[in-house]
């Protein structure tokens, strides 16, 4: 069995949905046709299926005693009037088993009496349990194993019909965890369609050996299936309409999720939507230099697929489950780091591929030598050079600050030349580090 393994957040779960079938001499074409009465009419019968609506669990297992039902009456007491209908292998089920078209039989074509059907309610024992990595725990049922988890259905039963209902548990919104007991209780909510109201919608996934969950929305009904160890899914108890289908992959899988838009859903009918191919997903290396700090490294492909991540300690980056397609590469350094931000544009990415971008050498910022020469009434020529083609100069104010600014960052030999006429002796200051987009401050310096 698959599950989806995305980062957990375990919330209630549990959602029911219910179908209407016909038999052959009572289709679902024919359902609104007058009932045949009095000696030609034949009984109401039956059915009842588990199927389930997945969650990020490795297995829920629930054990089924009983299946109830209960018709309309004038005592509105909820204990009273229901009548069971047992359970064909009464049992314990894992319910995140019933996927891809795989449901449980529970009632099969048993006869009941035409009226009003109220509610159904599936009666639980006491072992019940859950699976989540790899640790079994109890689950707490405080009402379901007396009172059962019961559905409304509100569905007049006919004579000479079959009557066939789906109990759907949307397993993702019924398990809680109780504060600091650390206790797992399942609190299903239930709710009822018609399957002659309703249609499914199925397909299969490919690759099939991989986990994913498959989602079909009208922007007011949403329902989720997980597809089976073929790839298989079924999503059922779709009212008319028009759908979103959104098939949504392990995220560890390797693959890109995928969509389908406008899927028609006809009552009573199934869409299939055919063989729904995934792409394997690719990546982006590379190293950023310097290292002595951390940058952000940002891909986007201009339609909406962007990532970001940060450089280790060493400076490299790896951005994985990138889809296929071209990118441009913004490289933003740490503040105050001294260095500009970088563009890489046009680095292709390729379905199952990582593609290494290299080195990136960020471009430093200029930085600047300043200080104050003195005695600052004397007219003087201040001259850094790093030995290597970078040269510049600047003269002092009438107060003796200098500034020498657009220097490349290395190790400079600043040179200080007063006036010919002041008498004071020049002078040299060897091994003056200027950093990227920073400034140097040599201080005072008093000429003699």
């Amino acid at each position: 069995m698959k599950l989806l393994k995305f980062t957990r957040n375990i919330v209630l779960i549990l959602v029911a949905l219910f179908f209407y079938t016909c038999n052959d001499t009572n289709s679902l074409d024919n359902i609104d046709e007058p009932v045949v009465t009095g000696e030609e009419a034949g009984p109401a019968r039956l059915s009842i299926k588990l199927i389930d609506d997945p969650g990020d669990f490795e297995n829920l297992f629930i054990e089924v005693v009983d299946v109830m039902i209960k018709y309309e009456s004038e005592d509105d007491d909820d204990e009273n009037g229901w009548i069971s209908m047992g359970v064909i292998e009464p049992g314990i089920y894992d319910i995140l088993e019933l996927t891809g078209g795989v449901d449980v039989l529970l009632v099969d074509n048993e006869e009941i009496e035409p009226g009003f059907l109220k509610q159904i309610r599936l009666i639980l024992g006491e072992n019940n349990s859950i699976v989540i990595d790899g640790e079994e725990s109890p689950l707490m049922t405080p009402s379901g194993q007396q009172s059962g988890l019961k559905v409304k259905v509100d569905q007049p039963i006919d004579p000479s019909f079959n009557y066939s209902f789906i109990l759907d548990f949307v397993v993702e919104e019924s398990i809680v965890i109780a504060g600091n007991s650390g206790n797992i209780i399942l609190k299903p909510v239930l709710r009822a369609s018609l399957e002659a109201t309703t249609g499914t919608i199925s397909g299969i996934v490919v690759p099939g050996d991989i986990a994913v969950n498959v989602t079909a929305d009208d922007g007011s009904v949403q329902v989720t299936a997980a597809t089976d160890d073929s790839g298989n899914f079924l999503l059922a108890g779709l009212p008319p309409g028009s759908y979103t289908l959104t098939v949504t992959p392990d995220p560890g899988s390797g693959y890109n999720g995928a969509g389908l838009e406008n899927i028609v859903v006809t009552a009573g009918e199934n869409t299939d939507v055919g063989e729904i191919v995934l792409e394997l997903l690719g990546s982006i290396s590379g190293t950023v230099s310097p290292s002595t700090f951390p940058s952000e490294v940002v891909a986007d492909n201009g339609s909406g697929d962007q990532f970001t991540v940060s450089t280790d300690e060493t400076g490299a980056f790896s951005i994985e489950g990138v889809p296929s397609g071209i990118y441009s590469l913004s490289i933003t350094p740490e503040e105050g780091s001294g260095y500009y931000d970088a563009l890489l544009e046009n680095v292709e990415v390729l379905a199952g591929e990582n593609t290494d971008v290299g080195e990136i050498a960020l471009e430093p910022m200029p930085g600047s030598i300043s200080g104050i020469i003195l005695p600052a009434d004397v007219a003087v020529e201040v001259t850094a050079d790093n030995g290597e083609g970078s040269q510049s100069s600047a003269s002092t104010d009438d107060a003796g600050n200098f500034s020498i600014e657009n220097l490349a960052p290395g190790t400079y030999t600043v040179t200080i030349t007063p006036d010919e006429g002041s008498g004071l002796t020049e002078q040299v200051l060897e091994n003056i580090e200027v950093l990227p987009g920073q400034n140097t401050d040599i201080g005072e310096i008093t000429l003699e």
